[in-house]
């Protein structure tokens, strides 16, 4: 991702249908906010031993940014990471995001050499659970009134896949 990426960026994630769902990015978002992150995704991109991976899904007309996914927290002593995406509405129910979570299935466990792939979801974020669902994560657990969201505690849901149950 580029520093001209921000505006991109900033107009997919300050809606609040996209942004409710999302465990750390703030609402509203700021441009500041987008420029941080593809600092933050460029910093980790340079790192001799990565922690974090950073991907933009582009937009095929015109190369914007539609959304992003990432591993994070990878562990090589315990070849795990985290999954955490998010997808600007406009995109939404289109495969987009069963592509990019295949596409990083295949990294993670492919290059990477990862044995486990985690990831969270709110409990009222059904269509997120449904893609994890889709792709071959089975539910693991929940961590109850994690989230406090529009005047009500939510749940977060876990996920989990591993490199034997993922089918290319």
């Amino acid at each position: 991702m580029l520093p001209s990426d921000a505006r991109s960026i900033f107009a997919n994630v300050n809606d609040r249908q996209v942004s409710r769902y999302m465990k750390r990015i703030p609402y509203p978002y700021a441009l500041q906010d987008a420029k941080a992150v593809i600092k933050k995704a460029r910093q980790a991109g340079r790192k001799k031993i990565k922690t974090d991976y950073y991907f933009g899904m582009e937009e095929e007309s015109n190369g914007r940014i539609i959304g992003m996914i990432g591993l994070h927290k990878i562990s090589q002593r315990d070849q795990n990471a985290e999954v955490g995406y998010w997808l600007g509405r406009k995109y939404w129910r289109q495969g987009i995001g069963t592509e990019a979570l295949t596409l990083i299935l295949k990294f993670a466990f492919g290059k990477l050499k990862l044995n486990m792939l985690y990831a969270g979801a709110m409990s009222s974020n059904v269509a997120s659970q449904s893609l994890l669902a889709k792709c071959g994560f089975k539910r693991g657990g929940r961590r109850r009134q994690t989230f406090f969201r529009e005047g009500k505690y939510l749940d977060d849901i876990f996920f989990d896949i591993l490199k034997k149950e993922f089918k290319q």
